[in-house]
């Protein structure tokens, strides 16, 4: 924003601005979560299934190469993250031991 000349005071509004939407974002995936943990495991994996699992049949690698068992097994592993621009979210340097790790983008970059 300081290399466009947009004005400080506006700069510190859409500080403000985004850090209301992070925090809002973060009480959500809390909430969700505390919800989740209150269902019984099987409810629980077809509530993730039936979010996460249009993600991976949705996507030719997944539905294509796996059964459905594996897909359902997968989608209730999913972690949701959300980034902000210009974050570092992978390093090549990281270590993952038994990870894999798939970024899916939904309504955004």
């Amino acid at each position: 924003m300081q290399k466009n000349g947009i004005d400080k005071d506006i700069q510190i509004r859409v500080r403000g601005y985004m850090e209301h939407l992070i925090e809002e974002e973060s009480s959500k995936r809390q909430y969700k979560e505390q919800f989740l943990a209150l269902m019984p495991d099987n409810l629980k994996k077809d509530v993730l299934m039936n979010l996460n699992g249009k993600l991976l049949t949705c996507n030719h690698l997944f539905a294509a190469n796996f059964d459905y068992r594996f897909l359902r097994e997968v989608a209730s592993k999913i972690k949701e993250t959300t980034f902000c621009p210009g974050e570092i979210i992978f390093s090549v340097f990281a270590s993952f031991k038994n990870s894999l790790l798939i970024r899916f983008s939904i309504g955004g970059w």
